[in-house]
């Protein structure tokens, strides 16, 4: 093959049309990203919750977790990236994950709920998540505008179950 200006103008044709498969590949994967963090939820803290609900009341979606539990780790990897469970929690519910083994101070409903080093997790986790004195992660509550507790679940929960308690607790049906 001769390499005259016909076969330069091919082959500088060929890089071009390969920058622009590259282009559109780039995008695609970025808004696939963006899609997944879209559906990923960001979580408020317990100190935001007092003013939040002064504002706007809602239900409160309580993720009681910790870092070594794998079932926890499923459920923020499959459960809290469905889509729809994510729109049910950011547009009907306040989102709180609350790691049990938290060492910081948190103020809620106006009472001082601290980590307890001979219980080997935070009063707040124990006082949302115990059932007959026994807490077991990952737990998932449901609390209302007057922080009583409407749902209480110990275990893994899958999406579809979770999307159906979330819509009840909204008449959502």
């Amino acid at each position: 093959m001769s390499n005259g200006p016909l076969t330069n103008k091919v082959r500088g044709l060929m890089v071009e049309i390969k920058k622009e498969q590259m282009k559109i590949i780039i995008t695609m994967v970025l808004l696939c990203c963006a899609s997944i963090v879209k559906a990923q939820q960001t979580a408020i803290h317990f100190n935001q919750l007092d003013s939040l609900q002064k504002l706007k009341p809602k239900p409160v979606f309580v993720f009681i977790h910790t870092n070594w539990c794998s079932y926890c780790k499923a459920m923020d990897e499959v459960v809290f990236k469905d889509k729809t469970v994510a729109k049910l929690l950011r547009d009907e519910y306040y989102f709180v994950r609350l790691d049990a083994e938290e060492k910081s101070t948190i103020t809620y409903a106006n009472q001082k709920f601290e980590f307890k080093a001979n219980k080997g997790v935070h009063d707040l986790a124990f006082a949302l998540g115990n059932q007959n004195g026994k807490l077991a992660f990952p737990t998932s509550c449901i609390l209302d505008g007057q922080n009583r507790i409407l749902y209480q679940q110990h275990e893994f929960v899958k999406a579809n179950e979770l999307i159906e308690v979330l819509k009840h607790f909204t008449n959502k049906n």
